[in-house]
């Protein structure tokens, strides 16, 4: 009885303390919203806010830091899930190039500076690698928001950011170094490990992140194909939940960040036909995912310290701002980037990051080489910098404009980037095209008569054969179900003038006719509908045309009799 209270009370302890954290972190994001700003400062806000509040109570942060762990690792794994590997092909020299030299570049500008602010050298080459990350969650989240992920500037941003989590790996195997440096690694005078096992760590660790690529490009899409055969459309997200979080633990096994594993197995199920459909599946979840890391980076925040040392923690955004700018800004416009660009993605990468948190938290492991004050202000900043980071983007539109005249880097020539919008290669380069949901008899019929009158279209399609097949044979083709937003997108809805809904299923129907006037107010509806009962809802919610099954085949055998009897009385 005594362990069954004690039960009862830890999960009455658990649920006010996530009843206290989504509340207020409601609150706030529903404030700020009214003022047309981002959520995500909504979230640090009150995160810092509920802070001590939370440190009261039992295991409080501990709590929230376990959720937020999950978390964090479904939020990069969806992020990897809307890398577009084709267009991450696309200049792909010039983007890992910008991206090394600008993360460089803000480490060598930054270490002066962490070591006028009184940091020792190993503190501030770890204190320079920390902020020298930009956010992945919050820039491409924004850049989708804003619907610039294919434009050059967010194309660009996808690049640096790709590449800073890579190099996470360099940092991450670079801090046992400088603890031994520090000293802050020695253990009763002796070295915990030798050079040559440092090395043969650093190896298998290379070596088990190639083996877990190679294996996620050879086996997972034969492995999605076969969940995906004869299964529920939830199974198939279910499997993918469970492919990201065994990435995770394979890297977090190799001394690796599990967010880094998570990342890649969704940047991998990108290369897939499903990556569309499973990436519509974790949307609704996708928000919670970020308001439980971000309110969990504001738990963090050590108000008191932050408080007591408001001015160095102003000081080192500003710093942070000023030279990431300036590193990113350089290293673009060196590549090719025209000052518009150059100056939009510096800006919108100017802030700190959570793959940076990592390498805050593997730097103040055992032998911590920054003490407590340090990284309260290095949590702080970085805290503070994201907040900006909506104002930080608004800024860089406008000095885009005055930078449009801008040249380019002269030794660039022709290989200059653009300006226009990539499209991706899964969504139809033509405007006004149609699109058609399913490929059944109806779908295929219709599919013929648009081929014969020229109108170009893309099919919507739940069943994975079909789709592997139609796609060996040219035809565009995306896999996934048409009430799925995502799914939607990636048949290019936005530029598309009609859409046919062919699913011998009413209630299917109906929903895409809810979702995709929500998508697209303006494009024309074509719904087939088994009753004439549903097929006026679906005229209600927003089809154009719909044609009921029950009438058309009254009015088809009526034509037909009757054809029949005028034949037989003529003769």
């Amino acid at each position: 009885m005594i362990l069954l209270a004690q039960d009862v009370a830890d999960s009455t302890q658990t649920l006010t303390i996530w009843l206290v954290v989504l509340a207020t972190a409601s609150i706030v994001t529903l404030a700020l919203q009214r003022l047309k700003l981002s959520v995500i400062p909504g979230y640090i806000i009150a995160g810092a806010l509920i802070s001590p509040l939370v440190d009261r109570m039992v295991g409080g942060t501990q709590t929230v830091e376990h959720i937020a762990d999950l978390a964090i690792i479904l939020l990069m794994f969806g992020i990897g899930l809307h890398i577009d590997i084709a267009d991450a092909r696309r200049g792909m020299v010039s983007l890992i190039g910008i991206g090394v030299l600008s993360t460089i570049g803000s480490c060598v500008l930054g270490y002066p500076v962490a070591l006028a602010l009184g940091l020792p050298p190993p503190a501030a080459i770890v204190a320079v690698m920390v902020l020298s990350m930009s956010s992945t969650a919050a820039v491409m989240r924004m850049l989708q928001q804003r619907r610039e992920l294919k434009q050059m500037h967010g194309r660009l941003c996808f690049g640096v950011l790709l590449v800073q989590d890579l190099l996470v790996v360099v940092m991450l195997a670079a801090i046992p170094i400088i603890r031994l440096w520090s000293g802050a690694g020695e253990v009763d005078g002796e070295i915990p490990f030798t050079l040559t096992q440092l090395i043969a760590k650093t190896f298998l660790t290379v070596g088990g992140v190639g083996l877990l690529i190679v294996g996620g490009m050879t086996l997972l899409p034969r492995m999605m194909a076969v969940v995906a055969k004869g299964a529920r459309a939830d199974v198939l997200l279910v499997f993918a939940a469970a492919v990201a979080i065994g990435a995770a633990a394979v890297t977090s096994s190799l001394g690796l960040s599990p967010e880094l594993g998570a990342f890649l197995a969704g940047f991998l199920l990108a290369a897939t036909p499903f990556r569309h459909q499973v990436s519509g599946q974790l949307a609704p979840m996708r928000d919670l995912f970020m308001a439980i890391f971000f309110t969990a980076v504001g738990l963090d925040v050590s108000a008191h310290i932050v408080a007591q040392y408001w001015w160095v923690v102003g000081l080192v955004v500003l710093c942070l701002v000023l030279i990431k700018t300036f590193s990113i800004a350089l290293a673009a416009w060196s590549f090719g980037a025209s000052g518009p660009i150059s100056i939009r993605s510096a800006m919108a990468l100017a802030q700190g990051g959570e793959f940076g948190l990592i390498v805050l938290a593997a730097a103040g492991g055992a032998g911590p080489l920054l003490d407590e004050q340090t990284e309260a202000i290095l949590v702080g900043a970085i805290a503070v910098s994201l907040v900006f980071t909506p104002m930080l983007m608004t800024a860089g539109e406008r000095w885009a404009v005055a930078l449009r005249k801008a040249p380019t880097a002269p030794w660039v020539g022709r290989f200059a980037m653009r300006d226009s919008p990539v499209a991706s290669p899964d969504r139809p380069d033509a405007l006004g095209h149609v699109i058609i949901a399913g490929f059944g008899p109806v779908g295929r019929a219709t599919a013929d008569q648009f081929k014969r009158l020229g109108v170009a279209f893309v099919v919507v399609e739940l069943n994975p054969r079909t789709v592997e097949r139609q796609t060996k044979l040219g035809r565009a083709i995306v896999y996934g179900d048409v009430t799925n937003a995502a799914v939607l997108e990636s048949a290019g809805i936005e530029h598309a003038a009609a859409i046919v809904l062919t699913m011998p299923d009413d209630q299917a129907v109906l929903r895409a006719c809810t979702v995709i006037r929500q998508l697209a107010p303006d494009i024309f509806i074509a719904a087939r509908m088994t009753f004439m009962s549903k097929a006026i809802t679906a005229k209600q919610i927003g089809a154009d045309y719909v044609i009921a099954e029950e009438i058309a085949t009254a009015e088809a055998m009526a034509k037909h009799v009757a054809g029949v009897m005028t034949a037989r009385v003529s003769q």
